[in-house]
């Protein structure tokens, strides 16, 4: 590992998480997994364990780039991220430029192409519901529209076909993980290796689960995730 850059101001740190994809990093020799990575990027300033990911801290912002543009480390396919800092402070950047509203009602047999096209939006997603029992997302009539204008510039109403809709500041709700079941991240980015199952709290998958049945448990369960 090299010293630290610039006197070791924490400022000039660049710091890159590296995960496997389906290998686990930080079950492989640690001497090995060091040496890919400085034949594949060249030296970085230090490696960290991070649970099962590996905290890399990078000499320059180039060197951390090219990392989170990798797929693989040698013969291993990983995932790169940024901490969830940064990855936060870019989300939030991008929001700044962009308006955010809903509207209620629009048929689900009405595409979101039609309707960026008719409302002229910059971008639509439709919301979706999940149907725990069968395991799968169900639309709902509600849709975001994204507009890149300053919040003044928001239409208040948009017209799809002969359809009139009222445009209400979108709110977005709180990000829960269906792997661990938490709040704050997706199941994309969870660091656990065992899933945790949203009826009975079990060390498995929801489909996986035998207490599906059990009315009374999942009328429990539906409670408690309406009062958080």
């Amino acid at each position: 590992m090299m010293p630290p850059a610039h006197g070791g101001r924490s400022e000039a740190f660049h710091i890159v998480y590296l995960r496997g994809q389906s290998t686990k990093l930080t079950s492989r020799n640690p001497v090995t997994i060091c040496q890919a990575i400085k034949s594949s990027f060249g030296p970085v300033q230090k490696v960290e364990r991070r649970g099962t990911s590996l905290k890399l801290t990078c000499l320059s912002a180039k060197q951390r780039d090219v990392i989170l543009g990798c797929s693989q480390l040698e013969d291993t396919s990983v995932i790169p991220s940024l901490p969830y800092s940064e990855t936060r402070k870019l989300q939030n950047a991008v929001r700044e430029k962009t308006q955010r509203v809903v509207i209620s009602g629009v048929p689900t047999d009405v595409n979101e192409d039609s309707i960026e096209e008719t409302t002229g939006a910059a971008h639509v997603r439709r919301i979706f519901k999940r149907n725990l029992q069968e395991n799968e997302k169900i639309p709902t009539t509600t849709v975001v529209l994204s507009f890149t204008c300053p919040p003044e510039e928001v239409p208040t109403r948009v017209e799809i076909g002969y359809l009139s809709f009222k445009t209400r500041i979108y709110i977005p709700q709180v990000t829960r993980c269906y792997k661990c079941q938490k709040f704050g991240h997706i199941a994309v980015h969870c660091k656990k290796e065992i899933d945790t199952c949203p009826v009975c709290a079990g060390s498995h998958k929801y489909t996986d689960c035998m207490n599906k049945d059990n009315k009374k448990m999942c009328k429990l369960w539906r409670t408690s995730q309406r009062q958080l």
